[in-house]
């Protein structure tokens, strides 16, 4: 299973990110304070647009896996926090 999770940036556990939000695909449903199932991430300014480039990533994930022969799916997780522990701003910023 591929995870898309969308959440809002926490600026004062992340001081060098600016407001906005996150989408990150994850292998698997959880926990996603695991960044060694990052997949891949990245910042956006809205959660629409967040919501949009997530899902088009997530999507290329799902279809290279079936093309590779694993089955595989994905859902979509809207969290009302940041899960990305404090430290963890590794995850690049832009598009």
């Amino acid at each position: 299973m591929i995870t898309l999770v969308i959440h809002p940036i926490d600026t004062e556990k992340h001081p060098t990110v600016p407001p906005g939000w996150r989408w990150a695909v994850m292998v698997g449903d959880g926990p996603y304070d695991d960044m060694n199932r990052c997949a891949e991430a990245r910042y956006n300014p809205t959660e629409a647009e967040a919501d949009l480039e997530g899902e088009m990533v997530a999507v290329a994930v799902v279809k290279a896996l079936r093309i590779a022969g694993l089955p595989a799916g994905c859902r979509t997780e809207h969290l009302d926090h940041d899960p990305i522990p404090a430290g963890g701003d590794h995850i690049s910023i832009g598009g």
